[in-house]
């Protein structure tokens, strides 16, 4: 059992989570999974003048275990509460590029969910479709303030007694990085509500690093704590350092490694090594998304950071899911990599009893900021133009109720311990709550310690100092054409400014 994480919790500390945005974009490798059947809840045929809320989807088997309970009994006692029946049909989408895709197309022809799990970068462009605002998207703040079901209104629904999204407010619960993600957009309001959240962190085969720092380090040999900390305080050039030490000693390790490193998503590397360099990425300027690393010295700090990766690259130290076609987790099982940094939300990919493993922090660039992603699935709720307006605001108030629901705390903290394989919840109750602290007191090894690890990573080490990408109509796909500069100069021998040059021109046509 980890002791600091536990006395972290038993002291109330993880309240140190405050001021900072999610980033915008992105998807963690264990969010897909179209194999998820849809289905309603409750069984049998739609009562007469039912309320009936189709809910988008992403989520993998596991989450969908532990969320369909939830909606039955959601059902059970809105029915029991105030005599309504409420139908919530889950419908699957393979991944977050066809949600968006399905629900921009549909949005103009009324093919759309009431409910959907949304990244805020997608919600910029359904905000763009809009010709009057509000008309297909609910501004959430209105609802959370709403006086008769606003939040802590709905007691039966495990809403918290003078519940709020006023963070100046001693009653205030939520983590402020998750909501304010929500609100990031050029318009004002709140348009997606925090689900889970999940960030990038760095599992490493710690048995491999033993071996190699006891001849690269000695002085940390036998001594668990320092390898630990050492790790966990790496900046990127001791990183590769470290790497072209793995290099040297392989054969101590793995004769079959292919490269120390591996790092999964090709446009998080990008910015966030842009982020904690202090390199402008993006902005909105008078309502519309500008990239700020275009030109000047922010182009030429970018080119730098870049040129710096190529270097890895092609010293042999870092592959990413770009160059590779494929996510770390195999070869981090297969030993092919010591490394792999990804998504917390995607651990369980990279998990295996054929050797320790270690958690810690992404090393950052030398002399900057350890700054850091979050992302995770938010929930938007949604207009159909095809429906009255009666219909849609009955629809969209038990959308939202379903929403307080899910995010309560003890909801909250079982989706995270059970459905998920390293998300986060979204209230600091949930990490005061006896569900979790249970947990963690009856884990001491296996899969589940690694969760532990993690966790103790995100909310000791971390701290929340999360950075927030604007979210604009184009900023996601901005974030897929800085993935493939990534991709393409550490795959090739293009110029860097040529990558530049065409990634930039490509995102700009696509920008507003």
């Amino acid at each position: 059992m980890n002791k600091k994480f536990k006395r972290i919790f038993a002291i109330g500390a993880l309240v140190i989570l405050s001021g900072s945005a999610i980033g915008c974009g992105g998807s963690d490798s264990s969010s897909g999974g179209g194999s998820s059947s849809g289905g309603s809840s409750g069984g049998g045929s739609t009562p007469a003048g039912a309320v009936t809320i189709d809910f988008w989807h992403t989520f993998g088997q596991s989450i969908i275990d532990e969320l369909q309970p939830q909606i039955n009994e959601f059902v059970r006692l809105v029915k029991r509460n105030e005599g309504v029946d409420v139908r919530i049909n889950l419908v699957p989408q393979s991944n977050y590029e066809t949600i968006l895709d399905n629900i921009s197309k549909g949005i103009p022809v009324g093919n759309i969910p009431t409910l959907a799990v949304a990244y805020p970068d997608h919600v910029a462009d359904y905000l763009n479709l809009e010709s009057t605002p509000g008309q297909y998207m609910v501004n959430l703040e209105e609802y959370a303030n709403n006086s008769v079901y606003g939040l802590g209104k709905d007691a039966y629904l495990g809403d918290r007694e003078g519940d709020t999204l006023d963070s100046s407010s001693p009653n205030y619960d939520f983590i402020p990085a998750y909501i304010e993600g929500g609100r990031h957009f050029a318009r004002s309001g709140m348009y997606t509500f925090p689900y889970m959240q999940s960030t990038e962190s760095m599992l490493y085969n710690y048995e491999a690093i033993v071996k190699v720092l006891n001849y690269y380090k000695p002085e940390f040999e036998g001594a668990k704590n320092k390898i630990t900390e050492y790790m966990n305080n790496l900046d990127w050039e001791e990183f590769m350092n470290l790497c072209q030490q793995v290099q040297n000693y392989k054969h101590l390790i793995n004769n079959d490694l292919v490269r120390p490193a591996f790092y999964d998503s090709d446009s998080n590397l990008f910015i966030s090594q842009l982020y904690q360099a202090g390199v402008n990425y993006s902005s909105v300027v008078n309502g519309s998304g500008k990239i700020d690393f275009a030109t000047g010295e922010d182009r030429a700090k970018a080119e730098a950071i870049v040129g710096n990766l190529r270097k890895n690259a092609n010293d042999g130290l870092l592959h990413t899911k770009g160059t590779f076609s494929t996510y770390g987790s195999n070869s981090f099982k297969n030993k092919e990599c010591v490394f792999v940094v990804g998504s917390t939300g995607g651990s369980g990919y990279s998990l295996t009893t054929d050797f320790e493993i270690g958690v810690c922090k992404v090393p950052y660039v030398k002399d900057g900021e350890p700054l850091y992603v979050t992302q995770g699935p938010s929930l938007a709720i949604f207009k159909n133009p095809s429906l009255g307006d009666s219909v849609n605001s009955q629809r969209a108030i038990y959308a939202w109720k379903f929403i307080k629901f899910l995010t309560n705390t003890k909801n909250n903290v079982k989706m995270c311990l059970k459905g998920s394989e390293g998300y986060s919840p979204v209230r600091r109750s949930c990490y005061q709550d006896q569900l979790y602290l249970d947990f963690l007191d009856s884990v001491e090894v296996g899969d589940d310690q690694i969760k532990i690890d993690i966790a103790n990573c995100v909310y000791f080490d971390i701290n929340g100092k999360y950075f927030s990408t604007p979210c604009f109509v184009g900023s996601a796909y901005l974030r897929t054409q800085v993935g493939g500069i990534i991709t393409e100069a550490l795959s090739t021998n293009t110029s860097i400014s040529s990558i530049f040059d065409i990634a930039i021109e490509n995102a700009t046509m696509k920008i507003k």
